[in-house]
């Protein structure tokens, strides 16, 4: 009976959320900023539009999407940092945002001090595949073909110190010649290997479902500890590449200052929204892992992912140039 009136008391609390006005502390007219540290059409700025669209159509508030891609996402890092703490401004990240301090000599922001952590939103795969045309048709001729090719086969990536970036030196750690060609988000990563510009490329599931769906491109395998729930036949790389693990996930941040009380409503509307049925399925066909997590929760991730990315790095021995 506890259980059940816990469970009306939340689903009670989640509408009412949802159809109350978004109460912030000043400036509430003005739009809510969702910032996107790389360009439209990769799996932060999906999110961040799917997100933005339902705050604005299930409130009073609008939210827009700022794409600041540059500097392996420190624009989009910097300008939240050095943001007003007055709930307009926010930021969607991810895993980039843990690795740049390992990766980067300097960077003009702290994950922890600079930052509040709102929600980890979602989890998900880092995809390896390659045009449908190509002579790569699985793991075992890509390996072949890294192999085998004496300048290094180009691997499309997401950026520099992007998880992609990453992939492609792990994979160096097993004897093959591939080279990380960087782009501004996942989009023109997939693009660059449609247009046959690389032979291959490693970015986010979502940012590339809907062109291994259309067969425009050749999925080839998946980042993951595990395989991919939504492609479960698709082999993982650490099956053949041991220790290739990349395991990715989507977030919320504030800027430092920003009061307890604006970052708990933003955790509350995002999980009501996160819980519908109808956002749950458009989160799973675009293949991310719905968490809906806590600030604390988020917190806790990246003091944890900030250490194992320091280790990465020093591993593959990759820096910034």
């Amino acid at each position: 009976m506890r259980t059940t009136m816990s469970k009306r008391r939340f689903l009670v609390a989640g509408a009412a959320t949802l159809c109350a006005p978004w109460v912030l502390p000043a400036r509430a007219a003005a739009p809510v900023k969702f910032v996107v540290p790389f360009a439209a059409g990769g799996s932060v700025d999906i999110l961040a539009r799917l997100l933005g669209r339902h705050i604005t159509e299930r409130t009073d508030q609008q939210v827009v999407v700022e794409n600041k891609a540059g500097a392996g996402g420190n624009l989009a890092f910097s300008a939240v940092a050095q943001a007003d703490p007055d709930g307009q401004t926010w930021l969607l990240a991810s895993e980039t945002f843990v690795v740049n301090p390992s990766f980067m000599q300097s960077v003009p922001y702290d994950p922890v001090k600079d930052f509040k952590p709102v929600m980890l939103i979602a989890t998900l795969s880092q995809l390896l595949f390659a045009g449908a045309s190509s002579s790569i048709v699985d793991l075992d001729t890509f390996i072949a073909a890294a192999k085998s090719n004496a300048k290094g086969l180009d691997i499309a990536t997401q950026g520099n110190g992007s998880p992609g970036h990453f992939v492609s030196a792990l994979m160096t750690q097993h004897g093959l010649n591939v080279v990380p060609v960087p782009h501004r988000g996942g989009g023109p990563a997939v693009q660059s290997v449609v247009s046959g510009t690389t032979a291959a490329g490693v970015t986010t599931l979502p940012a590339a479902i809907a062109l291994v769906n259309e067969k425009t491109i050749r999925p080839i395998a998946v980042s993951t500890t595990k395989r991919s729930t939504f492609l479960p036949d698709l082999p993982t790389m650490n099956e053949r590449l041991p220790g290739t693990i990349v395991d990715g996930w989507q977030a919320m941040f504030a800027p430092a200052g920003t009061q307890p009380e604006v970052v708990g409503r933003m955790n509350n509307v995002l999980a009501s929204i996160i819980q519908k049925p109808e956002v749950r399925d458009i989160l799973l066909k675009q293949c991310f892992e719905p968490v809906a997590g806590t600030p604390d929760g988020l917190g806790e991730i990246v003091r944890g992912d900030m250490e194992r990315w320091r280790v990465i790095v020093e591993k593959t021995n990759i820096r910034a140039g």
